[in-house]
């Protein structure tokens, strides 16, 4: 079928896009050595992971060693690869320009080809077909489960043959090369599902989908590896897919254990009973120990996993009503020193946030380097809270023109990571005379989403920052009475910060194809965060992960992609 004319004519092709570098196809098995290493030559080869807690087939994008599990069993039809760049799996290759399977024209409407390889199967036998991702997208866009920005976004899909699907989209959207892929941060909208399974399912009661054997222990997928047991709480056993598309993989077996003690983690893979973790490999302070005394491996710190600690003012009847005061923001912020907060609870592995993005993301230092900064600044936050009419009094504390104290809550997550900066930020302000009640929530507490997203005046929280996260910062992910306080993810707004033309740049961004014009607009919200703060940045967490030198193949020095995106090519050694 000729291409130019499913398309039509090609409008303002010099200026498309892809949000990802694109990379060559994975290369075929070869059961050749690797570093120079001989493989193990007898005997099953196994590899044993550990997940922080347990893990089904429906939450594969959440934390805890889920996402390195998708590449296991389902990569999708591409996979963002150790570069960060897409490399197709169940595709023929990443629509883009150069190859004429990303299309746009003058008007603003968007065409992609997507073309499976030949002879994809599922894991039970079944060709994997385009009606597949017909059935997928149908899931997507009429169950709540599953909801994505990506879907709005899509006027239709069609299916030209069994291998061959056409992708119209009523506005541009800039992840349309990473559809279906299992890409970072679960930008790949959704993973293709088995129409086969689940269309029944789905037809007779879309309350109880989510609920259906096939998440856990009857998952299919079309990955290197196939499910051969899950046990609740427990491990997740898996076997190599002989009919894989990119080949067999070199490995017979991989055990995916659950270790949800960060202790009983850092002994697993001291002892040599883990490969590596599929999740944090234990706290900060235990990975760096493990970094400087650990001879069996590597241990790295991954900034590609786009967590930060973040202090969140509440700007929906915040109490004191200062809290919404700009210039209040401003102060609180001087008065703490981040640089040694990063260094003391980081061991010095995190630069300063200057915004709403992570150091490892494309353009970082660019933008960054113009950012309005807040360094530590103890005299000018005293001054500027005076300015706004909290001088000391007599006691030495900060008090309104009526007398009143100036009092504050700040509010932190109830894990670990989010108290220790939320102490040190109470501490920061209490040096300043401002009285900070400083409250760690319990995890019913948190779970509670009124209780979580009213907090009176800041919350510490950890949370994802990167540019696919920016629909965060979007008015309508605030939680609020009218939604319940629920938002579609979990994440959502937690400064409940509503400002329309902040939305307007957000929207722009994600329809705005063109490379240099879409940075352009990156630019302009980078600066908003920067200069109104309605989010400020502590510090940065990079994930610690830990792969012993018995695991060949595993990318170890990475900007991009997860453990697992190569896993076909894994090895053990002899």
């Amino acid at each position: 079928m000729d291409r130019n004319r499913i398309f039509g004519i090609l409008m303002l092709a010099g200026l498309v896009g892809t949000a990802c570098a694109q990379a060559p196809a994975l290369p075929s098995v070869n059961r050749v050595a690797i570093d120079g290493v001989p493989a193990a030559s007898s005997g099953p080869k196994r590899v044993v992971l550990a997940a922080s807690r347990e893990l089904d087939f429906l939450h594969t994008a959440e934390a805890g060693g889920g996402s390195h599990l998708r590449l296991l069993v389902n990569p999708g039809l591409s996979v963002v690869d150790s570069a960060g760049a897409l490399r197709p799996v169940l595709a023929q290759e990443v629509p883009s320009l150069a190859n004429g399977g990303w299309l746009l024209d003058y008007e603003g409407h968007m065409q992609t080809m997507i073309t499976l390889r030949a002879d994809t199967r599922w894991h039970d036998g079944m060709p994997f077909t385009t009606q597949d991702l017909i059935f997928t997208m149908e899931v997507g866009q009429t169950h709540p489960a599953f909801h994505h920005p990506a879907y709005s976004a899509i006027a239709q899909m069609a299916a030209l043959d069994e291998r061959t699907l056409l992708v119209s989209w009523n506005q541009p959207y800039i992840r349309a090369d990473a559809l279906f892929a299992s890409a970072d941060s679960g930008d790949g909208v959704m993973l293709p599902l088995p129409r086969h399974l689940l269309q029944g399912a789905l037809d007779a009661d879309r309350t109880s989908f989510t609920e259906q054997p096939f998440w856990t222990e009857g998952y299919v997928g079309t990955g290197p590896f196939r499910l051969r047991s899950w046990a609740a709480g427990g491990s997740i056993s898996l076997e190599a897919n002989p009919d894989y598309v990119l080949g067999r993989p070199r490995v017979d077996q991989v055990e995916v254990r659950m270790i949800p003690d960060d202790n009983a983690r850092v002994a697993s893979i001291l002892s040599g009973e883990i490969d590596a973790s599929m999740s944090n490999l234990g706290s900060i302070d235990q990975a760096v120990a493990v970094r400087d005394q650990w001879r069996g491996g590597i241990v790295r710190f991954d900034f590609g996993s786009d967590s930060w600690i973040g202090l969140h003012p509440q700007f929906l009847n915040p109490q004191p009503a200062a809290v919404a005061d700009l210039r209040f923001r401003r102060a609180l912020l001087h008065a703490i020193d981040r640089e040694s907060m990063a260094d003391t609870l980081q061991h010095g592995l995190s630069p300063v946030p200057q915004s709403y993005m992570s150091p490892n993301q494309p353009a970082y230092a660019e933008m960054e380097s113009r950012l309005p900064r807040y360094e530590y600044d103890h005299g000018l936050a005293e001054r500027t809270l005076g300015e706004l009419g909290f001088g000391r009094g007599a006691d030495g504390m900060p008090r309104s023109t009526t007398g009143a104290r100036l009092e504050i809550e700040l509010r932190t997550g109830a894990n670990e990571q989010a108290a220790k900066p939320g102490a040190a930020v109470a501490d920061s302000w209490q040096q300043i005379g401002v009285t900070t009640n400083y409250y760690r929530m319990t995890a019913q507490q948190q779970q509670d989403g009124e209780y979580s997203a009213t907090f009176p005046s800041f919350s510490v929280f950890n949370g994802r920052v990167d540019v696919g996260g920016l629909y965060n910062l979007h008015s309508s992910r605030a939680p609020r009475a009218e939604n319940r306080y629920r938002v579609p993810g979990g994440q959502g707004n937690k400064s409940r910060y509503m400002n329309t033309e902040f939305d307007e740049l957000i929207d722009q961004y994600f329809v705005t194809v063109p490379v240099p014009e879409r940075l352009q607009v990156l630019s302009r919200i980078l600066f908003h965060v920067a200069d109104q703060l309605p989010v400020m940045g502590l510090y940065y967490n990079p994930r610690p992960e830990a792969i012993s030198d018995r695991l060949l193949g595993a990318s170890r020095d990475r900007t991009g992609g997860e453990l697992g995106w190569n896993a076909h090519e894994w090895d053990v050694r002899s």
